[in-house]
Protein backbone atom coordinates (compact mmCIF):
# COMPACT_ATOMS: atom_id res chain seq x y z
CA UNK A 1 0.00 0.00 0.00
CA UNK A 2 2.71 2.24 0.44
CA UNK A 3 3.17 3.27 -3.26
CA UNK A 4 -0.23 4.39 -3.10
CA UNK A 5 0.24 6.86 -0.25
CA UNK A 6 3.03 8.15 -1.92
CA UNK A 7 0.80 8.90 -4.99
CA UNK A 8 -2.06 10.53 -2.60
CA UNK A 9 0.59 12.56 -0.94
CA UNK A 10 1.98 13.75 -4.55
CA UNK A 11 -1.55 14.85 -5.58
CA UNK A 12 -2.30 16.48 -2.50
CA UNK A 13 0.76 18.47 -2.46
CA UNK A 14 0.26 19.57 -6.37
CA UNK A 15 -1.92 22.50 -6.29
CA UNK A 16 0.55 24.28 -4.01
CA UNK A 17 2.97 23.91 -7.05
CA UNK A 18 1.29 23.95 -10.60
CA UNK A 19 -1.02 26.80 -12.04
CA UNK A 20 -4.56 26.69 -12.41
CA UNK A 21 -4.59 25.37 -15.48
CA UNK A 22 -2.24 22.49 -14.88
CA UNK A 23 -4.57 21.54 -11.58
CA UNK A 24 -7.34 21.52 -13.60
CA UNK A 25 -6.02 18.79 -16.08
CA UNK A 26 -5.47 16.74 -13.14
CA UNK A 27 -8.51 17.25 -11.49
CA UNK A 28 -10.08 15.53 -15.24
CA UNK A 29 -7.76 12.81 -14.74
CA UNK A 30 -9.20 12.31 -11.18
CA UNK A 31 -12.49 12.55 -12.63
CA UNK A 32 -11.91 9.85 -15.54
CA UNK A 33 -10.47 7.85 -12.83
CA UNK A 34 -13.58 7.88 -10.27
CA UNK A 35 -16.15 7.52 -13.37
CA UNK A 36 -14.06 4.66 -14.91
CA UNK A 37 -14.09 2.83 -11.30
CA UNK A 38 -18.11 3.78 -10.89
CA UNK A 39 -18.68 1.77 -13.86
CA UNK A 40 -15.76 -0.99 -13.15
CA UNK A 41 -17.60 -2.19 -9.81
CA UNK A 42 -21.00 -3.25 -12.08
CA UNK A 43 -19.97 -3.36 -15.34
CA UNK A 44 -16.17 -5.06 -14.74
CA UNK A 45 -17.13 -6.98 -11.62
CA UNK A 46 -20.27 -7.86 -11.99
CA UNK A 47 -20.98 -7.82 -15.64
CA UNK A 48 -23.40 -5.42 -15.93
CA UNK A 49 -23.04 -3.33 -19.13
CA UNK A 50 -24.67 -0.42 -18.37
CA UNK A 51 -24.94 2.38 -21.33
CA UNK A 52 -26.99 4.45 -18.76
CA UNK A 53 -24.40 5.17 -16.37
CA UNK A 54 -24.10 8.79 -17.31
CA UNK A 55 -28.00 9.14 -15.19
CA UNK A 56 -25.96 9.01 -12.22
CA UNK A 57 -23.68 11.91 -13.25
CA UNK A 58 -26.13 13.77 -14.42
CA UNK A 59 -28.78 13.37 -11.51
CA UNK A 60 -25.57 13.76 -8.69
CA UNK A 61 -24.91 17.11 -10.56
CA UNK A 62 -28.31 18.41 -10.59
CA UNK A 63 -28.79 17.90 -6.96
CA UNK A 64 -25.75 19.52 -5.66
CA UNK A 65 -25.91 21.88 -7.92
CA UNK A 66 -30.07 22.88 -6.80
CA UNK A 67 -29.24 22.32 -3.42
CA UNK A 68 -25.83 24.87 -3.07
CA UNK A 69 -27.86 27.54 -5.32
CA UNK A 70 -30.87 27.27 -3.00
CA UNK A 71 -28.81 28.00 -0.36
CA UNK A 72 -26.57 30.61 -1.76
CA UNK A 73 -23.32 29.06 -0.83
CA UNK A 74 -20.37 30.92 -1.78
CA UNK A 75 -18.11 28.96 0.37
CA UNK A 76 -17.55 25.56 -0.99
CA UNK A 77 -15.22 24.66 2.00
CA UNK A 78 -18.92 25.07 3.97
CA UNK A 79 -21.43 22.69 5.63
CA UNK A 80 -23.87 22.92 2.30
CA UNK A 81 -21.23 22.15 -0.09
CA UNK A 82 -20.22 18.66 1.60
CA UNK A 83 -24.27 18.11 2.14
CA UNK A 84 -24.36 18.88 -1.85
CA UNK A 85 -21.70 16.58 -2.55
CA UNK A 86 -23.52 13.42 0.22
CA UNK A 87 -27.04 14.34 -1.19
CA UNK A 88 -25.77 13.56 -5.01
CA UNK A 89 -24.38 10.50 -3.93
CA UNK A 90 -27.49 9.43 -2.31
CA UNK A 91 -29.72 10.45 -4.62
CA UNK A 92 -27.95 8.37 -7.70
CA UNK A 93 -27.61 5.38 -5.13
CA UNK A 94 -31.76 5.57 -5.02
CA UNK A 95 -31.67 5.74 -9.17
CA UNK A 96 -29.39 2.84 -9.28
CA UNK A 97 -31.99 0.97 -7.22
CA UNK A 98 -34.65 2.13 -9.40
CA UNK A 99 -32.95 1.59 -12.49
CA UNK A 100 -31.73 -1.57 -11.09
CA UNK A 101 -35.40 -3.23 -10.14
CA UNK A 102 -36.23 -2.33 -13.71
CA UNK A 103 -33.51 -3.53 -15.62
CA UNK A 104 -31.14 -6.24 -13.73
CA UNK A 105 -34.04 -9.27 -14.48
CA UNK A 106 -33.29 -8.42 -18.03
CA UNK A 107 -29.70 -9.89 -19.30
CA UNK A 108 -27.73 -8.98 -22.56
CA UNK A 109 -28.54 -6.39 -24.72
CA UNK A 110 -31.82 -5.82 -23.28
CA UNK A 111 -30.26 -5.01 -19.98
CA UNK A 112 -28.27 -2.06 -21.56
CA UNK A 113 -30.95 -1.10 -23.64
CA UNK A 114 -33.27 -0.81 -20.35
CA UNK A 115 -30.67 1.18 -19.02
CA UNK A 116 -29.84 3.73 -21.50
CA UNK A 117 -33.49 4.24 -21.86
CA UNK A 118 -33.72 4.75 -18.43
CA UNK A 119 -31.27 7.31 -18.51
CA UNK A 120 -32.63 9.17 -21.45
CA UNK A 121 -35.50 9.33 -19.14
CA UNK A 122 -34.16 11.15 -16.69
CA UNK A 123 -32.24 13.58 -19.09
CA UNK A 124 -35.87 14.13 -20.19
CA UNK A 125 -37.54 14.84 -17.32
CA UNK A 126 -34.99 16.89 -16.19
CA UNK A 127 -34.83 19.23 -19.50
CA UNK A 128 -39.04 19.57 -19.37
CA UNK A 129 -38.84 20.05 -14.87
CA UNK A 130 -38.19 23.57 -15.86
CA UNK A 131 -39.55 25.36 -12.48
CA UNK A 132 -36.47 23.56 -11.07
CA UNK A 133 -33.84 22.55 -13.27
CA UNK A 134 -34.49 25.83 -15.73
CA UNK A 135 -34.51 23.03 -18.42
CA UNK A 136 -32.39 23.85 -21.45
CA UNK A 137 -30.95 26.97 -19.71
CA UNK A 138 -29.01 24.82 -17.07
CA UNK A 139 -28.45 26.41 -13.50
CA UNK A 140 -25.63 28.90 -13.28
CA UNK A 141 -24.03 27.69 -9.53
CA UNK A 142 -22.73 30.33 -7.09
CA UNK A 143 -19.00 31.63 -7.51
CA UNK A 144 -16.45 31.98 -4.55
CA UNK A 145 -15.27 35.61 -4.12
CA UNK A 146 -11.62 34.05 -5.27
CA UNK A 147 -11.15 31.71 -7.92
CA UNK A 148 -8.45 29.41 -7.40
CA UNK A 149 -8.43 25.88 -7.14
CA UNK A 150 -5.90 25.66 -3.76
CA UNK A 151 -8.68 27.85 -2.83
CA UNK A 152 -11.48 26.45 -4.18
CA UNK A 153 -11.94 23.09 -2.60
CA UNK A 154 -13.18 21.30 -5.70
CA UNK A 155 -9.43 19.55 -6.54
CA UNK A 156 -9.57 18.02 -2.97
CA UNK A 157 -12.67 17.22 -2.42
CA UNK A 158 -12.27 14.86 -5.61
CA UNK A 159 -8.92 13.98 -4.12
CA UNK A 160 -11.22 12.17 -1.20
CA UNK A 161 -13.82 10.84 -3.54
CA UNK A 162 -10.66 9.11 -5.55
CA UNK A 163 -9.46 7.78 -2.45
CA UNK A 164 -12.29 6.57 -1.66
CA UNK A 165 -12.94 4.81 -4.95
CA UNK A 166 -9.92 3.45 -4.34
CA UNK A 167 -10.74 1.72 -0.87
CA UNK A 168 -13.98 0.88 -2.00
CA UNK A 169 -12.63 -1.20 -5.18
CA UNK A 170 -9.99 -2.60 -3.23
CA UNK A 171 -11.82 -3.76 -0.46
CA UNK A 172 -14.34 -5.03 -2.76
CA UNK A 173 -11.06 -7.03 -5.09
CA UNK A 174 -10.17 -8.42 -1.88
CA UNK A 175 -13.40 -9.45 -0.35
CA UNK A 176 -15.87 -13.04 -0.79
CA UNK A 177 -18.25 -10.21 -2.05
CA UNK A 178 -16.05 -9.35 -5.01
CA UNK A 179 -15.32 -13.28 -5.48
CA UNK A 180 -19.41 -13.55 -5.59
CA UNK A 181 -19.49 -11.22 -8.01
CA UNK A 182 -16.82 -12.69 -10.89
CA UNK A 183 -18.43 -15.61 -10.03
CA UNK A 184 -21.83 -14.23 -11.38
CA UNK A 185 -20.20 -13.06 -14.22
CA UNK A 186 -18.41 -16.26 -15.22
CA UNK A 187 -21.80 -17.81 -14.69
CA UNK A 188 -25.00 -16.82 -13.01
CA UNK A 189 -26.80 -19.94 -12.98
CA UNK A 190 -23.53 -21.71 -11.50
CA UNK A 191 -23.53 -19.23 -9.05
CA UNK A 192 -27.24 -19.10 -7.96
CA UNK A 193 -26.86 -23.51 -7.81
CA UNK A 194 -23.92 -23.09 -5.44
CA UNK A 195 -25.60 -20.33 -3.04
CA UNK A 196 -25.07 -17.26 -4.54
CA UNK A 197 -27.74 -14.22 -3.90
CA UNK A 198 -27.23 -13.10 -7.36
CA UNK A 199 -30.18 -10.42 -7.14
CA UNK A 200 -28.21 -8.98 -3.92
CA UNK A 201 -25.27 -8.81 -4.98
CA UNK A 202 -25.97 -7.26 -8.36
CA UNK A 203 -28.61 -4.72 -6.53
CA UNK A 204 -25.93 -3.59 -4.13
CA UNK A 205 -23.03 -3.38 -6.21
CA UNK A 206 -25.41 -1.09 -9.20
CA UNK A 207 -25.94 0.71 -6.36
CA UNK A 208 -22.36 1.51 -4.93
CA UNK A 209 -21.36 2.03 -8.63
CA UNK A 210 -24.45 4.58 -8.99
CA UNK A 211 -23.02 6.41 -5.75
CA UNK A 212 -19.75 6.84 -6.53
CA UNK A 213 -20.27 8.51 -9.88
CA UNK A 214 -22.99 10.38 -8.19
CA UNK A 215 -20.30 12.20 -6.02
CA UNK A 216 -18.47 13.06 -9.25
CA UNK A 217 -21.71 14.34 -10.97
CA UNK A 218 -21.41 16.79 -8.40
CA UNK A 219 -17.97 17.69 -8.24
CA UNK A 220 -18.31 18.31 -11.75
CA UNK A 221 -21.02 20.88 -11.23
CA UNK A 222 -18.80 22.79 -8.51
CA UNK A 223 -15.92 22.56 -10.85
CA UNK A 224 -17.46 23.79 -14.21
CA UNK A 225 -19.94 26.32 -11.93
CA UNK A 226 -22.73 25.74 -14.66
CA UNK A 227 -24.56 22.27 -15.97
CA UNK A 228 -27.34 21.86 -18.40
CA UNK A 229 -28.75 18.72 -19.44
CA UNK A 230 -26.39 18.49 -22.53
CA UNK A 231 -23.22 18.84 -20.69
CA UNK A 232 -24.85 16.61 -17.47
CA UNK A 233 -25.94 13.77 -19.17
CA UNK A 234 -23.69 13.02 -21.74
CA UNK A 235 -23.78 9.42 -23.13
CA UNK A 236 -20.16 10.24 -24.36
CA UNK A 237 -18.78 9.80 -21.46
CA UNK A 238 -20.92 6.33 -20.72
CA UNK A 239 -18.32 5.26 -23.82
CA UNK A 240 -15.18 7.10 -22.27
CA UNK A 241 -16.45 5.26 -18.89
CA UNK A 242 -16.65 1.60 -20.75
CA UNK A 243 -13.06 2.44 -22.68
CA UNK A 244 -11.65 3.11 -19.57
CA UNK A 245 -12.33 0.35 -17.63
CA UNK A 246 -11.51 -1.99 -20.79
CA UNK A 247 -7.79 -0.56 -21.05
CA UNK A 248 -6.97 -0.69 -17.89
CA UNK A 249 -8.39 -4.35 -17.63
CA UNK A 250 -12.23 -4.76 -16.81
CA UNK A 251 -13.11 -6.71 -13.04
CA UNK A 252 -9.46 -5.40 -12.08
CA UNK A 253 -8.25 -3.34 -9.26
CA UNK A 254 -6.01 -1.23 -11.26
CA UNK A 255 -8.03 -1.35 -14.72
CA UNK A 256 -9.97 2.29 -13.56
CA UNK A 257 -6.49 3.80 -12.36
CA UNK A 258 -4.71 3.00 -15.95
CA UNK A 259 -7.32 3.77 -18.33
CA UNK A 260 -8.33 7.07 -16.48
CA UNK A 261 -5.15 8.51 -16.98
CA UNK A 262 -4.32 6.81 -20.72
CA UNK A 263 -7.39 8.50 -21.77
CA UNK A 264 -7.43 11.66 -20.21
CA UNK A 265 -3.94 12.57 -21.31
CA UNK A 266 -4.62 11.45 -24.38
CA UNK A 267 -7.49 13.53 -24.74
CA UNK A 268 -6.12 16.81 -23.45
CA UNK A 269 -2.71 15.75 -26.05
CA UNK A 270 -5.12 15.75 -28.73
CA UNK A 271 -7.23 18.14 -27.97
CA UNK A 272 -4.47 20.52 -27.63
CA UNK A 273 -2.45 19.43 -31.00
CA UNK A 274 -6.07 18.99 -32.98
CA UNK A 275 -8.51 21.15 -31.60
CA UNK A 276 -11.10 20.75 -34.31
CA UNK A 277 -10.89 17.23 -35.39
CA UNK A 278 -10.40 16.02 -32.17
CA UNK A 279 -13.40 13.73 -31.59
CA UNK A 280 -12.33 12.20 -34.63
CA UNK A 281 -8.63 11.45 -33.89
CA UNK A 282 -9.65 10.39 -30.23
CA UNK A 283 -12.02 8.17 -32.20
CA UNK A 284 -9.54 6.43 -34.42
CA UNK A 285 -6.65 5.96 -31.74
CA UNK A 286 -9.27 4.44 -29.83
CA UNK A 287 -10.76 1.93 -32.51
CA UNK A 288 -7.02 1.06 -32.79
CA UNK A 289 -6.76 0.04 -29.23
CA UNK A 290 -9.62 -1.91 -29.47
CA UNK A 291 -8.15 -3.85 -32.49
CA UNK A 292 -4.51 -4.47 -31.10
CA UNK A 293 -5.84 -4.55 -27.44
CA UNK A 294 -8.77 -6.42 -27.14
CA UNK A 295 -8.88 -7.06 -23.38
CA UNK A 296 -6.85 -3.86 -22.77
CA UNK A 297 -3.66 -3.49 -20.53
CA UNK A 298 -3.79 -6.57 -19.32
CA UNK A 299 -3.15 -8.35 -23.28
CA UNK A 300 0.04 -6.87 -23.16
CA UNK A 301 1.33 -8.45 -19.70
CA UNK A 302 -0.53 -11.59 -20.53
CA UNK A 303 1.64 -12.07 -24.02
CA UNK A 304 4.85 -11.09 -21.77
CA UNK A 305 4.20 -13.72 -19.87
CA UNK A 306 3.09 -16.33 -22.50
CA UNK A 307 6.66 -15.42 -23.71
CA UNK A 308 8.53 -15.44 -20.83
CA UNK A 309 7.05 -19.78 -20.11
CA UNK A 310 8.06 -20.41 -23.53
CA UNK A 311 11.50 -18.71 -22.68
CA UNK A 312 11.67 -20.70 -19.66
CA UNK A 313 10.27 -23.87 -21.11
CA UNK A 314 13.31 -23.89 -24.39
CA UNK A 315 15.92 -22.89 -22.32
CA UNK A 316 15.22 -26.22 -20.02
Amino acid sequence: MSPYIAIFAFLTALPFFLNEYEVSIVFTIMLYIVLASSWNLPGGYGGQYSFGHYAFIGIGAYTAAILVTLFHVNNYWGFYSILGIVAGATASCVLAALIAFISLPLRGAYFTIATLASAELMRFIVENWTSVTRGPYGIELPVPPKISLVEFPTYFFMLALLIISFIITFVIDKSSFGLALKAIKQDESLAEVCGVNVKKYRLLIFMIGGALAGAAGALFAYNTEFINPTSAFDVTTNIEMIFMTILGGAGTFYGPFIGGVILSLLDQLVIANFPYIHLLVVGIVLILFVLLLPEGIPTIINRLERKEIKLNQTNR
